[in-house]
């Protein structure tokens, strides 16, 4: 993965020092409670440009051929505070910005490079 993503031209490092965190661990949890599989953890850029994480999941596409399973976990949004308030109109946007997303991703009225450029905008 590490020289996939270097080879188009993304700034990467890698930490073998760092555990899982519960974006990875809790799933693997669930899925191989043996953890008999290899993993690595890849983490969001700090920026949260949308046209980089775009470039970085083109750049690691080409596991998908190799039998490789990519597993995107977490929320769309990370506002905890507001997530676990019991204020039913404090997760209005959230809940907004969440179902925009879903639809964007999964409409197959979307091109991909219409759906590109909404992710983006």
């Amino acid at each position: 993965m590490f020289e996939l993503i270097t080879a188009n031209g993304i700034p990467a490092r890698l930490d073998e020092q760092r555990g899982f965190d519960h974006g990875l661990f809790v799933l693997l949890k669930l899925m191989y409670p043996e953890a008999q599989i290899p993993c690595i953890q890849l983490s969001l850029l700090k920026n949260l440009d949308p046209r980089k994480h775009i470039a970085l999941g083109k750049a690691i596409t080409p596991l998908r051929k190799k039998n490789i399973l990519i597993i995107g976990s977490g929320m769309s949004f990370h506002n905890l505070k507001v997530f676990f308030s019991r204020e039913i109109d404090s997760n209005k946007e959230n809940n907004e910005f969440d179902s925009w997303l879903i639809e964007t991703c999964t409409s197959q009225a979307l091109s991909p490079k219409k759906r590109e450029q909404q992710l983006i905008e």
